[in-house]
Order: C-alpha cells, then sequence, then structure tokens
C-alpha cells in the first residue's frame, strides 16, 4: 500500500465514548499497515475537516471508524472535491447503531470490517443534496427523516441513561405521546405535485434507521433512487400500533403509510419542518424551516466493498 494512501478518521466519542477503547483494542491486536494514518477527531465537524484534506492532498481511502455520524461528517469532506478526486469510502461500525453498515451488508467484527475497509474493491454509493429555504446545503448517505423522525432523534439525544436501538425506541415512544403535529404538506416528486397531512416524512436511501427501525424496505443505497416513506395523519394509538411495524418492516400492508420512490423532491409545510440528517439533527423547531429541496446523486460516493 502506499505511503499514507489510507486515513482512519476515528470519533473517540461515538457509541456513548466506547468507540475510544474499541479502537485501542483493535489497533493492539493488529500488526501496523504501512500507508495507514489514524486520526481522532476532537470537536464536532472535526472529521469533515480531516476527511476534506485527505481528499485533497491525494488520499486514496478515507476510513470512518465510528458511527453513522462519523461516516456522514467524512462524506460531507469528501464531497467536496471533484468526483475524479474522492476518494473512496472505507466503514469501521463502531458506533451504537451503524446503520449504514448495516444498510450496504458490511457489518462485520472489527478486525474483519478493517481488513474490508483496507483491501476491498471500491463499489458505487449514491448521496443526496438537501437545501432549505435559509440556503444551506447538506449532503447525506442514508437517511433524511423529517417530522415524526427529527423529533425522535431529539428525544434520544436527551436520554444518557440507555445506550443501542434501546434509546431509539424509548425516544419513539415519547415522540408519540409528546410531538403528535399533523403537518400540511405540498410534495414535487420528479415533477409530480401533490398535497398531504402528515406525522412523517422519510427520504431513504438506505432500509434501516435508528439501530433498528427498517423504515424504507425497499431501499438500495446503490440504486440510483431514494424512497419516499410517509404516515398520513393517524392517531396516537395508531402511532403505536406501527412501530413494531416499523421494526419488522411490514408497515407497507397499513393504508396511512405510503411509499414512492424519485431522483429529486421539493418539500414545503404549513409550520416548521424539523430535519435529521443519517441521525444527526440538521434543523430544529426553532430553525423555522419549511421549505427543502432533496437531489439524488448517483453513483456520487465509492464504497469500500
Amino acid at each position: 500500500m502506499e505511503s499514507d494512501s489510507v486515513l482512519i478518521i476515528t470519533n473517540p466519542a461515538a457509541n456513548r465514548g466506547r468507540c475510544g477503547a474499541a479502537v485501542d483494542a483493535l489497533r493492539s491486536a493488529q500488526p501496523a499497515a504501512s500507508g495507514v494514518r489514524w486520526v481522532p477527531t476532537d470537536h464536532p465537524g472535526h472529521a469533515t475537516e480531516l476527511a476534506a484534506i485527505a481528499a485533497q492532498t491525494g488520499c486514496r481511502v478515507v476510513v470512518a471508524a465510528g458511527g453513522d455520524g462519523t461516516a456522514h461528517e467524512i462524506v460531507n469532506g469528501l464531497m467536496k472535491v471533484p468526483a475524479a478526486q474522492r476518494p473512496a469510502l472505507g466503514l469501521l461500525p463502531l458506533g451504537s447503531g451503524n446503520d449504514l453498515a448495516f444498510n450496504c451488508g458490511l457489518l462485520a467484527a472489527p478486525a474483519a470490517a478493517l481488513q474490508r475497509a483496507l483491501y476491498g474493491t471500491p463499489a458505487a454509493l449514491d448521496a443526496a443534496l438537501i437545501e432549505d429555504d435559509a440556503g444551506r446545503s447538506r449532503h447525506y448517505i442514508n437517511v433524511a427523516g423529517m417530522l415524526f423522525d427529527a423529533a425522535a432523534l431529539m428525544h434520544a439525544l436527551r436520554i444518557k441513561y440507555l445506550r443501542g436501538s434501546l434509546i431509539y425506541l424509548v425516544a419513539v415512544m415519547r415522540t408519540i405521546m409528546q410531538n403528535h403535529f399533523p403537518t400540511r404538506v405540498k410534495l414535487v416528486v420528479d415533477g409530480d405535485v401533490s398535497m398531504h397531512t402528515l406525522l412523517m416524512l422519510t427520504l431513504a436511501n438506505g432500509a434501516r434507521e435508528g439501530g433498528g427501525f427498517i423504515c424504507a424496505p425497499q431501499a438500495l443505497p446503490d440504486d440510483g433512487w431514494l424512497d419516499y416513506v410517509s404516515v398520513t395523519e393517524i392517531s396516537r394509538l395508531q402511532m403505536l400500533r406501527l412501530l413494531p411495524e416499523f421494526l419488522r418492516g411490514t408497515q407497507g400492508r397499513f393504508s396511512s403509510v405510503q411509499f414512492k420512490r424519485g431522483r429529486t423532491f421539493e418539500i414545503s409545510a404549513d409550520r416548521a419542518i424539523p430535519v435529521h440528517l443519517d441521525g444527526e439533527l440538521w434543523a430544529d423547531y426553532t430553525a423555522n424551516v419549511r421549505r427543502l429541496r432533496v437531489t439524488l446523486l448517483p453513483g456520487a460516493l465509492r464504497l469500500m466493498r
């Protein structure tokens, strides 16, 4: 392997601080590989900065050692350079949810995941660009969750005494009780206009989010489509009934759940739209985002498989 051809960006804070110890154990057990550099992050956005520098200086592979948030930051760094200059993305899933790795079929023991990230074969991976009415923009690779989805994340971020998928399950229960806000939404999907009253809206590049919720069962991260999943206005009791269905991916049998595919989406709402991207809160209610545009970028990235 060529000198400095791989950068492994580690997030010691991932998985409620457990990622750092996992990285230390892995490095102790694995012989040092030539041309591989390990760098920890020390503040939010640091992984984006490191990935952008790596891309600009000719790095061949940038590995996300952490959770979905780490991968999300790294992708936004890689997308700062032209596609021809963009390093491949490797995944060393050491987070609490690891939904991206699951959706790409790359969940494995750390030692095996590291070998694949270093020596695997690059394959196409789709990404998406989201823009809001304040002029902000961001890339994501797994899920843009809006309304209920983002409110659940806000609750999850306040839960300090649990770990893994149990965090998201408790957060969802709290959201059903406290954030039942039907929202009037105008959707334009590839030019097709429709009006809805929604509790939840998700634009998914991958099937799973929240550490175990199969939100978009048909979504594939390399098929050239975003899967649109929505839940129309229903009661809290009906939302509770849907919860186990989302865990199994069987919610499509209910008329309140709608699926559609597209490549460009324009979203306008009559109230603030909270948004999370790959499990990272991008807009809360106070941001007052009411209009969004999402564009799929097929094959924008290469993933080590």
